[in-house]
């Protein structure tokens, strides 16, 4: 199937009760909203449709949805924010309820910054060396003040003991000062292939599209479109729940090459 090209999602709008968007890439680069993207969400909202926000970032989703008003979008347009941070927070919060991990218990973490984190408010402490990790928790990356090698040798040595490992963000690529760098994907699937036990959290798995779908009113599948810049992630992930998809192809993630499910829609960018 050729995927129907379109100037702007308003010629298909009145098609969907509810959008789900990808964050980075589609509604802003990481430094500044674009412009089209912010006047797109304002006329959905205007039609009246539902609208959630869906990443991978492995913040909290109140940490994303602060960054998106500082970037200048409406939070009234907006209702909910649903991020792999926010799935991770919940499901740390049920292991440590079924007694799958201890109160008190010592995680390492490799992340891009403490804002937001998943561990926040929770009964366990920040590893301060990788020795004493009863699980790993892989939130995001800082590749100025880390490399990835140096990254990868703690991981492993923590895979082949057997540590447990969640995976907050499966981005395998991600973009600081506009750069593109390794991203926590790629840590992830280094510490699987170690031998060590892991769980993804986010994108294109198929819990953070039916957590957006739960949070929207739980919306029919063929009346919910996701806009994304990721054929891996976004359009994968959706198609395989039956969610049509729109590809925005001047997106940060788009020219990636990969083997996988075909979008409806194509778009150069995230207009009206």
């Amino acid at each position: 199937m050729i995927p129907e090209s379109l100037s702007g999602v308003g010629e298909i709008a009145e098609r969907f009760d509810a959008i789900l968007l990808d964050q980075f890439g589609v509604l802003h680069d990481g430094r500044a909203a674009f412009p089209a993207a912010k006047d797109a969400v304002a006329r959905l909202r205007a039609a009246g449709l539902r609208l959630a926000v869906l990443s991978n970032s492995g913040k909290r989703a109140e940490a994303n949805s602060a960054r998106l008003a500082v970037l200048g979008f409406d939070p009234d347009h907006f209702d909910a924010v649903v991020t792999s941070g926010e799935l991770c927070r919940e499901h740390l919060t049920a292991q440590l309820a079924s007694g799958q991990l201890a109160a008190g218990a010592s995680v390492y973490v490799i992340a891009s910054s403490n804002e937001g984190s998943p561990l926040e408010g929770l009964p366990v402490r920040r590893a301060t060396c990788a020795d004493e990790a009863a699980l790993v928790l892989i939130a995001g990356r800082d590749p100025q003040k880390e490399t990835p090698e140096g990254e990868l040798a703690t991981l492993q040595t923590l895979a082949r003991r057997g540590v447990p490992c969640i995976c907050a963000n499966p981005d395998r690529t991600i973009y600081a000062d506009g750069k593109p760098a390794p991203g926590p994907g790629l840590l992830a699937k280094a510490y699987a292939e170690s031998g060590g036990p892991i769980e993804i959290i986010g994108k294109p798995h198929a819990p953070i599209f039916e957590a957006s779908l739960e949070a929207l009113g739980r919306p029919l599948p063929t009346r919910t479109l996701m806009v994304g810049d990721s054929c891996e992630h976004d359009v994968t992930g959706a198609s395989a729940l039956g969610l049509a998809t729109l590809l925005i192809e001047g997106g940060v993630q788009a020219s990636a090459s990969f083997d996988g499910a075909l979008p409806d829609f194509v778009a150069p960018i995230f207009a009206w």
